[in-house]
């Protein structure tokens, strides 16, 4: 709820319903997921998106605030899962089928892990990251030894995927869309991608489409004037 260029942006709404709560629909459609759980952090100030979790059915963890590869790993610790897909909150359009053959693709390369946010060629708003328990555990107590203290470490400002990507002593693949599609910005980081997001969900609506990844794509290359709306925060335009 702390964004620093959008405060609050996770209780936005587009059709009544807040991110959350269209992240979450979205994301329970992902056939080869157990659990969608609301990972946040001990802040006050998130009280109230726990309480949304919550209304929502949600499991929620909540931990610290800008180490997000601590507060996932005790996330693991709690839930115990085999993988971990992580999506992040502002992702309204989120395509549950592309979820699924990223994760039918990381068990097939069999790697610690795998996503998309290297090889930037989907919308951005289309990205996710999966890694094994495993990996994440062996990453965290890596990291975890650079501190002195826990305190310190749990302040440091650290997500899960990164410190991974710069170890060679993982395994890594990534995925690649043609075309490439990066200059569809859908995601939710300022006043503007509302705005933006607001006018695709009432094409989609229209139109009666899903919101799938080639559905977004139709929509632009229809109405290529939507890429005005936040041109001023797309670095692919």
């Amino acid at each position: 709820m702390g964004s620093r260029r959008f405060p609050g942006k996770m209780l936005k709404t587009l059709g009544g319903r807040t991110m959350v709560e269209l992240i979450s629909k979205r994301l329970r459609q992902v056939r080869n997921a157990s659990e969608v759980i609301l990972v946040t952090s001990e802040k006050q100030e998130n009280d109230v998106l726990e309480a949304e979790g919550r209304r929502l059915g949600l499991p929620v963890f909540r931990g610290a605030e800008e180490n997000t590869l601590d507060r996932f790993y005790r996330a693991t610790r709690q839930f115990r899962p085999d993988a971990i897909v992580r999506v992040t909150g502002d992702c309204p359009w989120i395509d549950p089928e592309l979820i699924d053959e990223g994760i039918r693709m990381f068990r097939e390369k069999d790697v610690d892990f795998f996503g998309n946010t290297q090889a930037y060629t989907h919308p951005h708003g289309m990205q996710f990251e999966i890694t094994t328990r495993e990996a994440l555990e062996r990453v965290w107590a890596i990291q975890r030894e650079r501190f002195a203290d826990e305190q310190a470490f749990r302040s440091a400002d650290m997500n899960p995927g990164s410190p991974i990507l710069e170890d060679s002593r993982f395994r890594k693949e990534y995925m690649v869309h043609e075309p490439n599609l990066a200059h569809i910005r859908i995601t939710l980081d300022y006043p503007e991608d509302l705005e933006l997001l607001s006018k695709v969900y009432e094409l989609l609506e229209a139109q009666e489409m899903k919101g799938s990844m080639e559905d977004i794509a139709q929509i632009f290359q229809a109405h290529p004037e939507l890429l005005e709306i936040n041109k001023m925060h797309n670095k692919y335009l």
